[in-house]
């Protein structure tokens, strides 16, 4: 499959090229039929609604750039907080939309609040424009990303996962110098050491290729670690047509019978599908430099009383190496029932050390500078701003969180 969308991605290049202008309007019209009928044999989960494939697939985005959210009941009280945060922590007009997969998914109630929040934010249900016979996106938790990414109105998309805490305003990561280079932005998950069955499942794909500079350098490729990509935020830019069709290729990676057979059975989720996609169909890709790094709090080892962070959220810095964002919410732990959640009040973050205590806790974070305190930059105003923002929603919400 790799192979032929890598081609494909030849031949869109080649019509756009100086020598396909030099076609007669015939063979330039043969030429373009000929690749929309590749791109639906190749992607057959694209609907009606896109029977022009790329081309409608291009005229349905109508604005620039955007934040997309995937959100179902159970991440409703999450994604408020977000929403929230971005319109009254950070004053953001980005405009908002979140993904749903059907009445069932989200309720009408749960999407009238979200929209409440501020202009220009909309629920969209996204089983109106994929078959969904073949994507199985309602139940399907994961696999409703890269669809969704599609399916928005934006030419550049922010995907945030409905638990994401921004501590900039999300629009900052779009100035990253790899986004503006490639049109994409991946974010490293932490260095976890794992079984080698994913190793040599990987490896004997890319039998016969030779890894991308990208792919050459990462711990994934050297073994080091079980998980490569974090995608509680990706970035895309649409309006580059080989990012636009690597991101079909990853939206097939996560179509139903894909991923009950390959992608899911050794990876978590959509999480590595989208470099994955990028690097067999030879698409330039960006991951952001550093491994995952952490916020949370020091305790003490109980083997050396060396400090730790733990326990800790996984955090991604900007190109610059300052706070960005960070997965599992504005509490402690997400998955208590409702009256037992606390705010986590970070009062500390690490850069990344590349030592973790299984997945909760960074280790040897004075070997690597020590911890540094939250409100150093300001990064504790931002948190308490936004707790604040999210206890008033709380209340106004109160019978629809679950």
């Amino acid at each position: 499959m790799g192979d032929s969308v890598a081609k494909l991605v030849a031949l869109f290049d080649y019509q756009h090229s100086a020598d396909a202008t030099q076609l007669e309007a015939e063979a330039w019209q043969t030429l373009a039929q000929q690749l929309k009928v590749a791109v639906l044999h190749l992607f057959p989960f694209v609907s009606s609604r896109y029977q022009n494939a790329l081309a409608d697939l291009e005229h349905h985005e109508n604005r620039t750039r955007g934040l997309v959210i995937p959100c179902g009941t159970s991440d409703f009280h999450f994604a408020l907080h977000l929403v929230a945060a971005v319109r009254q922590v950070f004053n953001s007009t980005l405009p908002i939309e979140v993904m749903y997969a059907g009445d069932s998914d989200l309720s009408e109630d749960q999407r009238d609040a979200l929209e409440s929040v501020g202009k220009d934010i909309r629920t969209v249900d996204i089983l109106h424009f994929f078959d969904e016979n073949t994507v199985g996106l309602l139940g399907g938790g994961w696999a409703i990303k890269p669809f969704a990414i599609l399916a928005s109105s934006f030419k550049q998309v922010i995907i945030a996962d409905s638990d994401v805490v921004f501590l900039q305003s999300p629009e900052a990561a779009f100035s990253h110098p790899g986004y503006i280079r490639t049109g994409t932005l991946y974010f490293h998950d932490r260095i976890v050491p794992g079984s080698n069955d994913v190793h040599d499942w990987w490896r004997n794909i890319m039998q016969g290729r030779t890894p991308s500079p990208m792919m050459a350098k990462s711990a994934f490729w050297a073994g080091k670690t079980v998980h490569e990509q974090e995608s509680g935020v990706v970035l895309f830019n649409k309006d580059n047509r080989s990012v636009l069709i690597g991101l079909l290729y990853a939206a097939w990676m996560n179509t139903r019978h894909i991923r009950s057979e390959a992608t899911y059975r050794l990876t978590l989720g959509d999480k590595e599908s989208y470099w994955m996609a990028f690097e067999l169909a030879k698409i330039p890709y960006f991951f952001d430099d550093v491994y995952a790094s952490a916020i949370g709090h020091v305790t003490k080892s109980s083997t050396d009383q060396k400090p730790l962070l733990c326990p800790s959220h996984l955090l991604h810095l900007d190109y610059q190496g300052k706070p960005l964002w960070y997965n599992g919410s504005l509490y402690r732990s997400k998955k208590v029932p409702k009256p037992q959640r606390l705010w986590m009040n970070p009062v500390v973050w690490a850069p990344d050390t590349g030592v973790w205590d299984g997945t909760s806790c960074m280790l040897e974070v004075e070997e690597h500078g020590g911890p540094r305190d939250m409100s150093d930059g300001g990064w504790d105003k931002v948190y308490t701003d936004t707790v604040h923002i999210a206890t008033q929603w709380n209340a106004k919400c109160d019978t629809l969180i679950i």
